[in-house]
């Protein structure tokens, strides 16, 4: 994208001044950049931007740095702040959007070198990501990137299913579990979008062999997904294909 495209539609915002004269100035670009290469459209471009103008119009009322924010932050704006927000009009207080747009700006703060520590664990499932985080990062050599950011989304997700605010305990999980996982998911999702899925339940089964479970027979569960947007029709049939008819 050109920075004569992103200024337009940064430029369309009424609330541009929360962006570029605040907190998150330095962070506009790579947001816009981040959200363009995941295919978004103008519209969304601009409905994320609002959100983040949002918070940071909310942060510079709090007086918090770049290197605060992190996701216990976020939850504080969205479920403290929203529901009583008082900021000058016209502010974005619609969740549907805020949620996702503060998500890409954590990944892109993290892209930038700020920190923004994970909270705290207070429960066995959020232990086992904190875990499962330090080897994506340690032993898989990944950095804090998009990757990493919904390989513990979607582990977090199948972990908060199968377990709840239990023990985390992979013995009890089937292959039926890990099949249904992913055929929950293909209901609502693209066949690109649900490699992403099998990609992230195939690390952390890895993760957990590697703890000295045996997951051998889950791996093996995970189903093959076909792709039909890659297929194409042969050219011609040849006479073993034409007799078949």
């Amino acid at each position: 994208m050109s920075e004569e495209s992103e200024d337009f539609v940064v430029a369309s915002l009424v609330r541009r001044d929360w962006l570029v004269d605040g907190l998150l100035s330095p962070l506009v670009v790579p947001y816009v950049h981040h959200l363009r290469a995941q295919g978004y459209a103008d519209n969304s471009v601009r409905a994320y931007l609002k959100a983040i103008a949002h918070f940071a119009y909310w942060g510079g009322v709090e007086s918090f740095g770049l290197s605060d924010i992190n996701e216990t932050l976020i939850n504080r704006f969205i479920h403290d702040h929203l529901p009583a927000c008082d900021c000058p009009a016209p502010r974005p207080c619609h969740v549907i959007n805020i949620r996702p747009a503060l998500k890409y700006l954590v990944i892109v703060l993290r892209q930038q070198g700020y920190p923004c520590k994970v909270p705290p664990s207070s429960t066995p499932a959020s232990r086992e990501l904190t875990k499962f985080r330090q080897y994506l990062l340690e032993i898989c050599g990944f950095a804090e990137t998009t990757t990493v950011f919904y390989r513990l989304k979607h582990i977090g997700d199948f972990l908060e299913h199968q377990f709840g605010t239990g023990a985390v305990n992979i013995g009890r999980v089937t292959p039926s579990d890990i099949e249904g996982c992913v055929m929950d998911y293909a209901k609502r999702w693209r066949p690109a979008s649900l490699g992403v899925i099998r990609a992230s339940l195939k690390s952390y089964l890895k993760f957990r062999a590697l703890q000295g479970n045996e997951t051998r027979h889950l791996i093996a569960a995970l189903p093959v997904l076909a792709d039909w947007s890659r297929a194409t029709l042969p050219k011609a049939l040849n006479e073993i294909q034409l007799a078949c008819f």
